[in-house]
C-alpha cells in the first residue's frame, strides 16, 4: 500500500540545508580549487594523484549522506539516495 510521503517541516528543511547543500557547495568549490591548482602545475615530476589528492571530501560526504538519511528522510527514499552515493563513489 502507497504511502504518501510525510510534511516536511521548517526545522527539516533547515537542516537539511546545513547538513547537505551547504557541504555540497564546499565541496564542488574545493574540488575546482584543487583542479585549478593541479592545472597550474606543469611539471611532471610533480603530478599529483587525483583520486588520493580527493579522498576526504567523499568520506565527509558519506557521513552526511547517512546522517540525513537515518535521521531525517524516510526510509523509501533511501534506495534514490543510495544509487546515488554509489554511482559518485564510482566516479573516482
Amino acid at each position: 500500500m502507497y504511502k504518501p510521503p510525510p510534511i516536511i517541516e521548517k526545522k527539516k528543511v533547515i537542516f537539511f540545508f546545513k547538513s547537505f547543500i551547504i557541504p555540497t557547495i564546499i565541496y564542488i568549490y574545493e574540488l575546482l580549487k584543487r583542479i585549478h591548482t593541479i592545472k597550474k602545475k606543469k611539471n611532471s615530476t610533480n603530478s599529483i594523484n587525483i583520486s588520493n589528492h580527493f579522498m576526504i571530501f567523499p568520506i565527509f560526504f558519506i557521513i552526511n549522506y547517512i546522517v540525513i538519511l537515518y535521521f531525517y528522510i524516510k526510509f523509501y527514499y533511501l534506495f534514490f539516495f543510495f544509487f546515488f552515493f554509489i554511482s559518485h563513489i564510482k566516479s573516482y
